[in-house]
């Protein structure tokens, strides 16, 4: 039930946080990477109350591609079908484990939502994240707020993929001699940032090029 509940206040705040986007987005300084790469590089804000990123890259490809494919990436898998909106909407609950890596109890419960929104020259995917710690971690999450933009780039075919993402820490801050817990807590972050970029560059990259095949 408090799934449930956590992924229904994640959609309920998509309008919100959609209306937001200009004044989030015109103030970040994005880094650029590399075309058809995915970043994600985390820094603490000025008064370190959040973690953010900013990253962009190039997508030589239509509006109608790459909007399609990044929709492909972010929206699936997921279960929606008591969603107002399925076809722009999104919500998936999973577990992360780096046990193996990481040590016992470096798992997470995440509940994650999406939201997309077409507007004539540009798309606009929200995403709110809850990730929970469990085990020794039990107490310790992080919750995400992320945008992530598809606009044309230039006249040519070819766009910019914007993602900027806020995550706030709740139980623990920034890195301290005085908080291991919370400092492994972050090695479990890191782990699962690396695990999404991964995914995601992979994913971009296949969606790509299907879409390039399609068109011969």
């Amino acid at each position: 039930m408090k799934g449930k509940a956590v992924l229904q206040t994640f959609v309920d705040e998509m309008d919100e946080i959609y209306a937001r986007t200009d004044a989030v987005i015109g103030n970040v300084n994005f880094g650029i990477s590399p075309p058809l790469t995915y970043e994600l590089t985390r820094k603490w804000n000025k008064d370190k109350s959040y973690l953010e990123s900013a990253d962009a890259t190039e997508i030589p490809f239509s509006f109608e591609q790459t909007t399609r494919a990044v929709s492909l990436m972010i929206l699936a898998p997921s279960y929606n079908e008591e969603l107002e909106d399925p076809e722009n909407t999104a919500i998936r609950t999973y577990l992360l484990n780096f046990s193996r890596e990481l040590g016992n109890s470096a798992t997470l419960v995440v509940y994650n939502a999406v939201k997309r929104y077409v507007e004539s020259n540009r798309a606009v995917f929200v995403w709110r994240t809850l990730a929970e710690g469990q085990g020794e971690f039990d107490g310790l999450h992080t919750v995400e707020t992320a945008w992530f933009v598809v606009r044309p780039l230039t006249d040519e075919p070819k766009m910019i993929l914007e993602s900027y993402t806020r995550l706030v820490p709740v139980g623990f801050g920034r890195p301290s001699d005085n908080d291991p817990r919370g400092n492994r807590f972050i090695k479990i972050l890191a782990k699962a940032d690396e695990a999404d970029v991964n995914d995601m560059k992979q994913m971009l990259g296949k969606l790509l090029l299907d879409e390039a095949r399609a068109e011969r």
